[in-house]
């Protein structure tokens, strides 16, 4: 009995301890001259399982990195915000998953929250260096912890800040609220990409997508479309019905490319659709 108590204390041990929570990772130098527009991609990937298709809140244990590999690579972002991408524990394999895809796709990363912290993980990949990046816990009255990332992106001659974070469920108004206001407070007047998971409906005018859209432009609708538009729909992955998934632009410092904001993937990648676009800064 002991010999296997000390086995899953090392266990543990290794599945909290073996990858550090922050990580900059460099495969390519400095890019000097940065595309006209950026092409930049929010993705909740369902902390890297396959969609259970009994109950789409449910995993089926099958882990799903090269399907969610192929589907990054095809679309070729420069700018990726992830969510649910926490990995390197024992129910992961202890795989950092972040890291290999950051390996694979030959970009820069930042893990985000420690693994230990047990919260939904959010992380920055980018083919820009990352000049400085922090995790920002939001508050929480009524359910679990979530996060902020924010980082500054060294971008040709600009210095970019980027945000990340998995908003609380629609069921928990207070939080939402309270951590809609966080954002707004941290981001301030300077120029941001904002990308995440919200956990809110533009169809519904939850009033976290009200406080986000009186503050900021929408780049699915910068883009031309309807907000509630279906092709803008990001969840479920296998029938998709609504958006919960966007990509935020502070106002006057960024330009949309028309038709350029599209979703990408299906239920055999995540059990959410990616987002992306093509931006150009305008400031």
């Amino acid at each position: 009995m002991r010999y296997r108590t000390n086995i899953l204390v090392v266990l543990l041990m290794v599945s909290t301890l073996v990858y550090p929570p922050i990580v900059y990772i460099a495969h390519r130098p400095p890019q000097t001259s940065p595309p006209e527009y950026l092409k930049v991609m929010t993705f909740n990937i369902h902390q890297f399982f396959v969609e259970d298709y009994v109950s789409i809140s449910e995993k089926t244990g099958e882990l799903n990195f090269n399907n969610l590999l192929q589907t990054i690579y095809e679309i070729n972002p420069d700018i990726i915000g992830l969510q649910e991408s926490e990995g390197g524990r024992l129910t992961h394999g202890n795989l950092n998953g972040v890291h290999w895809l950051a390996t694979k796709l030959k970009m820069y990363y930042f893990f985000g929250p420690e693994t230990s912290d047990q919260i939904y993980g959010v992380s920055l990949l980018s083919k820009f260096p990352i000049s400085s990046a922090e995790v920002i816990p939001l508050p929480n009255q009524e359910s679990i912890e979530r996060v902020l990332v924010r980082a500054t992106l060294a971008i040709g001659t600009k210095n970019v800040q980027v945000m990340i974070t998995h908003l609380q469920t629609s069921s928990y108004k207070l939080d939402q609220r309270l951590q809609v206001q966080k954002i707004i407070s941290e981001i301030g007047t300077t120029p941001t990409l904002l990308l995440g998971d919200f956990n809110t409906r533009s169809d519904l005018n939850d009033e976290a997508y009200t406080m986000l859209n009186a503050r900021y432009d929408d780049a699915f609708e910068m883009a031309g479309n309807n907000p509630n538009s279906s092709l803008g729909f990001s969840s479920p992955a296998g029938n998709p019905s609504h958006r919960v998934d966007y990509i935020w632009l502070t106002r006057g410092h960024w330009l949309v490319k028309s038709d350029s904001v599209k979703t990408a993937g299906n239920e055999f990648v995540s059990d959410h659709l990616a987002v992306y676009g093509l931006i150009k800064i305008n400031f």
